[in-house]
């Protein structure tokens, strides 16, 4: 019986190490192929500019951001207590399994910014206490080319609260302003 019983592990430890041979390794955290253009994950490619969602602010235009989420919702000019903006809208935008909203802020220089405003073809009052210019169709063909100066991403969340992004979010996004300027409510900022 002892003769049995030593062939039978002798067995047991061939097929074990047969296994073992042949089965791959498990896959290390390292070797896992990372998450990428994530809210808090900014770039900072060294010439002094941000990558953030996968646009390099100031370099990046409404197109390449087109390219990337699809044809914006929405475009207009913006009239709030910070002052007028170029604004591109993305009411949808999924993130390695969040949503939200994009908003871009598009580069222009005041006087570009004025002449827009005269020719506007209607106007919204939001409850922010913005109102949102909706431009000519001239003004609005010009945007894609226009680089992107600013992003505000809003994530949609239930049942979580502002303070679990303040925490996770604004903490690990080195381009960020500042903690309160970042995470206000549940808007996640840069540029």
């Amino acid at each position: 019986m002892n003769n049995r019983l030593l062939i039978g592990i002798g067995l047991f430890v061939a097929v074990l190490g047969t296994v073992c041979l042949v089965s791959p390794p498990p896959q290390s955290e390292l070797d896992r192929p990372a998450l990428e253009d994530l809210p808090w994950q900014v770039g900072l490619p060294g010439d002094g500019t941000s990558c953030v969602l996968g646009l390099n602010l100031g370099e990046a235009t409404l197109a390449d951001a087109v390219v990337r989420y699809g044809p914006p919702d929405g475009a207009g000019l913006f009239q709030g207590e910070r002052g007028r903006s170029l604004e591109a809208y993305f009411s949808t935008v999924r993130l390695a399994g969040l949503e939200g909203r994009l908003v871009l802020r598009l580069a222009a220089t005041p006087e570009e910014l004025e002449r827009a405003a005269t020719r506007v073809v209607g106007a919204e009052r939001l409850a922010s206490g913005a109102t949102r210019f909706t431009l000519s169709p001239e003004d609005k063909g010009a945007l894609t080319g226009r680089r992107i100066s600013g992003i505000s991403y809003l994530p949609r969340y239930k049942g979580l609260e502002a303070v679990f992004f303040r925490e996770r979010l604004a903490s690990r996004s080195p381009g960020a302003r500042s903690t309160s300027e970042v995470c206000s409510g549940s808007t996640l900022s840069w540029g």
